[in-house]
């Protein structure tokens, strides 16, 4: 659910019904409301893949170089027939909050979202590497100061508030989901 506050930046989206069912998934973006920044005119051989980053809850994320630019990204690369009506709603609620919380402080942002007959793609912010698995690298985790951690630990306060402000309760904060990037700054994901 989206506060009232942030009506200002939806008037330019279209306001489709969310949900739809599974057999209809070829045309999910139509019923997407997102901000017209988040580019949508795209196609997978706009894209370079460099590298396997991870699988997530939806499906495996790749390191993409959009050839136009040169710029690096993670793509997540959804399998549509996975999807339930249930995961539909949540994915479309991932992209949308992603969408409206890109570009806020210690928030991977999301830079366009596509789709072809089978797949559904998330092209996001290229931010780095899990807390999590960092924080299992005993030699790295105590090599790290205290005043960094509780850097750390302000940042998330910070993206969680910004959350809450857009009317946007993440239900999935652990240390998977917030990446440290290159700056040494969190990035929260996989709303």
């Amino acid at each position: 659910m989206i506060n009232r506050e942030l009506q200002p930046l939806l008037i330019e989206c279209n306001a489709k019904p969310l949900l739809i069912s599974t057999h209809k998934l070829y045309n999910m973006l139509e019923v997407l409301r997102l901000p017209t920044k988040i580019k949508t005119k795209l196609e997978k051989d706009d894209f370079k893949v460099v590298g396997h980053l991870g699988e997530g809850a939806f499906g495996e994320v790749s390191k993409v170089v959009y050839i136009e630019t040169g710029i690096e990204y993670a793509m997540k690369k959804i399998g549509k027939e996975d999807l339930d009506d249930e995961a539909v709603e949540r994915l479309q609620n991932e992209i949308e909050h992603q969408a409206v919380l890109s570009g806020l402080p210690y928030i991977c942002s999301i830079w366009g979202v596509f789709e072809d007959k089978y797949y559904i793609y998330i092209v996001q912010e290229l931010c780095g590497k899990e807390l999590y698995k960092l924080s299992r690298n005993k030699s790295y985790w105590e090599s790290i100061t205290l005043a960094e951690k509780i850097k750390w630990f302000h940042q998330l306060v910070i993206a969680i508030d910004s959350c809450h402000k857009a009317g946007i309760v993440h239900l999935d904060i652990k240390t998977e989901n917030v990446l440290i990037d290159k700056n040494g700054d969190i990035k929260l994901i996989d709303f």
